[in-house]
């Protein structure tokens, strides 16, 4: 379902797919000493939505309005399976929940800011690694939050930007037990240059 009006952009849709005998590295419960190892051993039935809303707010309010665009997306998933006494490495990882904002916003004349906000569950598990006792363990995701920010300025082929992503220095785990980039920041320049296009084909 989608709606395209120039205030806003509304866009809604749903999904369901299913699988069976999908292959992942599991352990066995009961087993020792705990180790991966792949095997077909899972039925899965995924559902989902995913909703996106743009609202144009020079149009809505005014054109000198400082919040130029508001634009959120979200996305949702449930996944039902039939998986045994096992211990899933990677198929049971699925994206519960996305939220995302973004807010454009004009500072003064060309200069302007992006805020991004960002809430993430994940289902699953990841394992950590004792080296006292060479045990493995699974811990399950935590929910967090991100802030990101990005600040343009932009004249005729040139945008100069600073960028800042974690701004709050969050520790998440994305996928696996990998922890995730902390507070970092870049900058730079951007050139646009436009090439002359040749049309017609020549014998």
């Amino acid at each position: 379902v989608k709606v395209t009006l120039p205030e806003l952009t509304g866009q809604l849709s749903f999904y369901h797919r299913t699988g069976t005998d999908i292959i992942d590295w599991v352990w066995e419960q009961d087993t020792a000493p705990r180790r991966w190892h792949a095997e077909n051993i899972a039925d899965l039935s995924v559902s989902g939505m995913e909703l996106s809303v743009f609202f144009n707010l020079n149009e809505i309010i005014s054109p000198d309005f400082f919040i130029k665009h508001l634009h959120f997306n979200y996305s949702y998933s449930n996944i039902t399976k039939s998986i045994g006494d096992f211990e899933s490495k990677y198929a049971l990882d699925n994206l519960k929940h996305k939220l995302t904002n973004i807010t454009l916003i004009r500072i003064y004349k060309r200069l302007e800011a992006s805020i991004y906000v960002i809430y993430q569950f994940r289902e699953g598990k990841y394992d950590v690694y004792n080296p006292a006792t060479f045990d493995l363990t699974l811990k399950p995701y935590k929910p967090f939050w991100l802030v990101n920010a990005k600040l343009h300025w932009r004249r005729k082929r040139l945008t100069f930007f600073a960028e800042a992503s974690n701004i709050f220095d969050v520790t998440y785990r994305d996928i696996s037990n990998v922890i995730q980039p902390g507070r970092w920041i870049t900058g730079g320049v951007r050139v646009y240059i436009d090439f002359p296009v040749k049309t017609g084909i020549r014998d």
